[in-house]
């Protein structure tokens, strides 16, 4: 019986809020329509002598209410009284039946809302086990035949796919494409993706539709301090295909801190958190732009209370991980490939165009350089892929990191690019990702080593993401905000 009552009172609560509006605006027009009628009954009663104003001003509501305290207003006298006060009595059933039926209506719809929300947990679970942990064998086979005696744990790393096709979903679970679509926006650790837009720019890839699924434990996307001098910094996570994935596991194969925007309030109107902005905006315009029309401007403000929040959530993290001259932050992008300007599979850079400005520590470049070196030879013995720097993307002045640079944070930073085709559908990728972190932490954390705990979970069966997530609700973004 408790669970009827607080049921019921959950949908007549959802309904009222949903309806809320057109309740107010129909009664105050109907009373604004009483108080008409009460004017026009003055008038047509204003001559007789026991008649007032306020007689006429409240006969309407007491005939509404069928005067049950017993006021005693008398009715209207007169022809042109009696047939106002007809129309106050069909008036009377409106003031009632109308916000009724509102929130009958209201009732309806709560009742198929939340019947709704049913069949997308239900389809969460469904797409959540698509992402079932799997074995990488190329990856498995590469370190069974490493010659210097891996750990037999770390030859059955399980996987998080980085993707799966819409087409799985309809044919192998039966669900809409509607059912996909509001299911990722019910659910903000899905996303939709199409992975022509990370492929080669020579030429035009067939669309192909996949969803992404990701951690999420802060409002912006994720977050983890794993004590180590490296840290894996995703800016760009929630616009490039991929990306988010090959930077997790860069950082979990490593044992390195990672920090990944995944959550973007406003994909109309991106807010870089790589090329940093002074302030964040929304439709073109600053918080005190929206401000000096507050009342027009009220959804886009909450969408700009949303992107202020999450940028300042992320800069704090990040600045949490800035722990030295000898710590590092690494900033991890794609990047489109073609024949001509950039045929290169990875691109470092560390300082603006003609090679000033650099974001590394001069007592720190000599071992910068052993680790590109180390790196170059590897990725072109091991796995024929070239490596570039400061050719094509060299870091500009909103760089995030001479930002961090300027407000006193000491750290030593380069941002890395990944050619496309490796992050999206190089078979070795996995391999690449292991050798990539082996460089990495030998460079710059010699002597670390991934805990036993990320061990474990990279050994243990599971769908999805086994970081703890963050309520829903506190994820937000422009087309689940409302409007009032």
């Amino acid at each position: 019986m408790k669970k009827i009552f607080i049921g019921g009172g959950r949908l007549f609560s959802r309904a009222y809020r949903a309806t809320k509006r057109e309740i107010f605006v129909s009664v105050g027009i109907l009373v604004v329509l009483s108080v008409i009628f009460s004017i026009l009954i003055w008038f047509a009663e204003w001559k007789h002598p026991d008649y007032s104003f306020g007689d006429a001003l409240l006969w309407p509501f007491i005939k509404y209410i069928d005067d049950p305290a017993e006021i005693g207003v008398d009715p209207p006298m007169t022809v042109i009284g009696k047939i106002v006060g007809s129309l106050v009595g069909v008036l009377g059933i409106a003031i009632f039946a109308v916000p009724a039926g509102l929130i009958g209506s209201g009732l309806i719809d709560a009742m198929g809302e939340e019947k709704r929300d049913k069949e997308l947990l239900e389809c969460r679970e469904r797409m959540k086990k698509s992402f079932k942990r799997l074995v990488n064998v190329s990856l498995r086979e590469y370190l069974n035949n490493l010659p210097d005696g891996h750990p037999d744990k770390g030859r059955k790393f399980l996987f998080v796919p980085d993707m799966r096709p819409v087409t799985h979903y309809h044919v192998r679970n039966g669900m809409s494409f509607e059912d996909i679509m509001d299911t990722i926006k019910r659910f903000p650790e899905f996303r939709l993706a199409n992975t022509a837009n990370a492929q080669n720019s020579d030429e035009r890839r067939e669309d192909r539709m996949v969803v992404a699924h990701f951690p999420i434990n802060r409002s912006y996307g994720f977050f983890v301090n794993r004590g180590s001098k490296i840290t894996i910094v995703s800016t760009s996570s929630s616009i490039e295909v991929g990306t988010g994935w090959f930077a997790f596991y860069l950082a979990k194969l490593g044992g390195f801190n990672f920090i990944s925007k995944e959550i973007e309030p406003d994909p109309d109107e991106i807010d870089s958190y790589y090329n940093l902005s002074s302030k964040p905006k929304v439709n073109g315009m600053t918080r005190a732009e929206l401000e000096e029309n507050s009342k027009t401007n009220k959804k886009l403000l909450k969408i700009m209370e949303i992107k202020e929040k999450n940028r300042s959530d992320f800069i704090a993290d990040l600045k949490s991980l800035c722990q030295g001259d000898d710590s590092w932050l690494i900033f991890n992008l794609t990047m489109i490939m073609n024949s001509t300007s950039n045929t290169a599979s990875f691109h470092f850079a560390h300082s603006a165009d003609d090679g000033s400005n650099s974001t590394i520590n001069p007592d720190q470049m000599a071992s910068f350089n052993q680790m590109i070196e180390k790196f170059k030879h590897t990725m072109n013995e091991e796995f024929n892929l070239d490596v570039s720097q400061n050719m094509r993307f060299p870091l500009s002045k909103t760089f995030i990191g001479y930002r961090l640079k300027d407000e006193g944070c000491r750290f030593n930073s380069f941002m890395l690019r990944t050619g496309g085709p490796v992050v999206i559908e190089d078979s070795r990728k996995y391999i690449v990702l292991y050798r990539m972190a082996k460089i990495l932490g030998e460079a710059f954390d010699p002597g670390y080593e991934i805990s036993d705990n990320e061990l474990k979970d990279l050994s243990s069966t599971a769908f999805g993401y086994s970081e703890q997530e963050v309520d829903n609700t506190q994820v937000r973004c422009s087309w689940l905000i409302d409007n009032d």
